[in-house]
């Protein structure tokens, strides 16, 4: 097969070994031309604009925010009205049930709405348009920003006007309740501090049984020696045996009656 019909499939590399033989061929008397092909590679790097990232990380922020403050609404909204059905009469049950229903249908703030509409077109603007200039996108984060702002405080704004009307509110139950969870912890601090202290109890006589132990084993350890010692030093029969007993103990260990190894006091001597 002729080389030359793949020259348009090589690199460039191939290329330049096939220019070399064609001029190795021209000096043997070929004169055909010879055709080189050159292959470019264009790498084209991955477009990072630093004004989008920025965006996206600040919508990503807002949205967080958003959550944060619609948890806390919830939060204030959640009244715990069963708590205080105690000792109260059918027409303060009925305020109650008022109250309730006007908390659960308060709506979200128009302002509000028209700042998350606001936001969301600004991030739109960025996130569609690629032409874009640099001064244009600084312009609407900072009104991004402006505007989340604004929002935050038309919402702190509305949960302060609602808790003064008395729309939002908590309640840590009546005064009964109260006394009978005060009661019941208590009972139970005090059944956990009688465990607490009847442990303590075992745990300390245990501690006297073993010193007690100890001190009698010390005793006897004590009177042992004594014993070993009076023997030794008053009674020759009772040297040989010891000597005799213990001698075969001592040679299979390498040792000397002193208790050296036989090794160090040839060392020693020598």
């Amino acid at each position: 097969m002729d080389p030359e019909a793949h020259s348009t499939h090589l690199p460039s590399v191939y290329a330049a070994d096939a220019n070399s033989k064609s001029s190795g061929n021209a000096a043997d008397g070929d004169h055909v031309p010879k055709q080189v092909h050159e292959f470019y590679f264009v790498k084209q790097h991955a477009n990072e604009n630093p004004y989008l990232i920025k965006a996206e990380n600040l919508i990503q922020k807002l949205n967080q925010k958003r959550l944060q403050i619609h948890q806390t609404r919830d939060e204030k909204l959640s009244l715990h009205f069963g708590l205080l059905h105690g000792n109260k009469s059918l027409r303060e049950e009925g305020q109650i049930l008022r109250k309730i229903k006007e908390a659960e249908e308060i709506p979200e703030d128009t302002s509000v709405r028209d700042f998350d509409d606001k936001i969301r077109e600004l991030s739109r603007r960025i996130q569609w348009r690629l032409n874009i200039k640099a001064d244009e996108k600084e312009q609407i984060l900072r009104e991004i920003e402006k505007i989340e702002r604004a929002r935050a405080e038309a919402i702190e704004s509305a949960t302060a006007s609602a808790a003064l009307n008395g729309k939002m509110w908590h309640s840590l139950g009546s005064k009964e309740d109260i006394v009978q969870q005060i009661k019941t912890i208590g009972d139970e601090l005090d059944k956990e501090r009688a465990e607490y202290l009847n442990s303590k109890r075992k745990a300390e006589k245990k501690r006297e049984a073993v010193e007690a132990d100890l001190g009698r084993l010390e005793k006897r350890l004590t009177h042992t020696v004594e014993k070993f010692m009076w023997q030794w030093s008053n009674n020759k029969a009772f040297r040989d045996e010891y000597r005799r007993r213990t001698a075969e103990s001592l040679n299979n260990r390498s040792l000397t009656v002193d208790g050296l190894r036989k090794d160090q006091t040839r060392n020693r001597f020598s």
